[in-house]
């Protein structure tokens, strides 16, 4: 399930809430604070790939395979 960040304008907080992908588009861009006000859904970047095995690394570029 995806992480969605919200902001507070009332108390200028920001938080995260786990919402299913299911969700209505109104459930998603609104969501209530712990100071019970509105929060609007802050845009957020796309996660940073994790990249792992060989040859993503400098020592390993243009080296010949085996």
């Amino acid at each position: 399930m995806p992480v969605y960040e919200y902001f507070c304008e009332s108390c200028q907080k920001k938080f995260e809430r786990v919402k299913s992908v299911r969700v209505s588009d109104k459930e998603r861009d609104n969501d209530i604070c712990a100071c019970g006000k509105k929060a609007k859904l802050v845009p957020s970047r796309p996660g940073h790939p994790i990249l792992v095995g060989s040859g993503f690394f400098c020592n390993d570029y243009g080296q010949p395979t085996r």
